[in-house]
């Protein structure tokens, strides 16, 4: 199962479920709305174009000097 963390959502409602729709299957689910999701992607996204990144990109070179071995 796959767990995302969204955090900080300013001044978005917190539950985005249909409010016109009742009946148990229709409980409001307290998870953020798709916009507010994709805003906070974009803004997480956005901070990590930043130069001061702590992770180095794994390059395979394919000729056994990367410690890979064959692994292709």
């Amino acid at each position: 199962m796959i767990t995302f963390r969204v955090v900080g959502l300013k001044g978005v409602q917190p539950r985005a479920a249909d409010t016109t729709a009742t009946g148990p299957l229709f409980q409001q689910r307290p998870y953020p709305s798709p916009g507010a999701v994709l805003r906070k992607n974009a803004e997480i996204a956005s901070q990590k174009k930043k130069p001061n990144s702590n992770f180095t990109p794994i390059s395979k070179r394919g000729d056994g000097s990367d410690g890979l071995g064959d692994a292709d």
